[in-house]
């Protein structure tokens, strides 16, 4: 969890003002992120906890969708985090899109609807607030302070999806038909099946760069599957790993250039079982 430190930002990330004496270092107690004394300076009667104004518009019930969609990623990844909403890295490491860790929050509050937040304005630490003294005429008759109407409840939200909805839109090589599926994917899918297939993407700017890396390695695995019927039929197992026997050879080690193993079996070696040289990188090769 990447919080910012004293040292990174020497102003505060929300008003955007210097530290100082009257504004202070302080730590909101649901995202563990530091701003200053100022815009930490609501709390949640229920816990007594110190909250900063992205939490406060975070676990705030009428905050609509498009306003969660308008806070950065590494505030909503602190949130959920900090407050230990997600207890597994694997559920938060399905998320790959900002509509991802919306969705987790959402359905986090969904799932507390007897939950209300109400907040309170914490006096100023620093500076003794002075008590003012009103001076009222004999004559004038104090008037009795006016009760606010109460606010109208919102409108009825759509439902959100559950988290485990969200790790049900995970994509692998095998759930591809055609190349045409690929087309369906989005980005995050796209980067996660590549990596899920040791690809590397880097330098892969537009969408249909990562789609073209995809429909390279979708060929390949089509052409290895036929080349393992053909093995299985009696043919030479030459172009079969050496150490798993069951995949064809699609991985060279540097430095010494020797294909061997699939790209699985790759990843698991420290050296080469061929020279017994050290495996400085593993390289998916594809067959043209």
């Amino acid at each position: 969890m990447s919080t910012n430190t004293p040292e990174e930002l020497p102003n505060c990330e929300q008003c955007s003002q210097q530290y100082n004496l009257f504004r202070r270092r302080k730590q909101c107690q649901l995202c563990g992120q530091t701003f200053c004394s100022k815009c930490t300076s609501k709390s949640i009667p229920s816990t007594k906890k110190r909250a900063c104004p992205i939490c406060l518009l975070i676990i705030n019930d009428r905050t609509t969708h498009e306003q969660l969609g308008s806070i950065r990623i590494k505030h909503l990844r602190a949130y959920l985090i900090y407050s230990k909403i997600i207890t597994s890295n694997r559920l938060l490491e399905s998320c790959f899109e900002k509509q991802d860790l919306i969705n987790l929050i959402q359905s986090r509050k969904q799932q507390t609807p007897d939950e209300t937040y109400v907040f309170v304005q914490r006096p100023n630490e620093d500076i003794p607030a002075p008590t003012p003294t009103i001076e009222i005429p004999n004559n004038v008759q104090p008037q009795p302070e006016s009760v606010p109407e109460p606010l109208p409840s919102p409108p009825p939200s759509m439902p959100i999806p559950s988290s485990s909805k969200i790790a049900s839109t995970r994509k692998t090589l095998a759930d591809l038909s055609s190349l045409e599926s690929i087309q369906e994917l989005t980005v995050g899918q796209l980067k996660d099946v590549l990596n899920q297939n040791f690809v590397s993407y880097k330098g892969c700017v537009e969408k249909h760069e990562l789609i073209a890396k995809l429909q390279l390695l979708y060929r390949d695995k089509q052409q290895q599957s036929e080349s393992n019927t053909s093995i299985s039929n009696g043919q030479s197992d030459e172009n079969l790993c050496k150490i798993c026997m069951d995949e064809s050879i699609d991985c060279v080690f540097l430095d010494c250039g020797h294909l061997c193993t699939c790209i699985r079996c790759g990843k698991q070696l420290s050296e080469c079982p061929l020279c017994r040289s050290y495996i400085v990188r593993v390289v998916r090769v594809f067959k043209s």
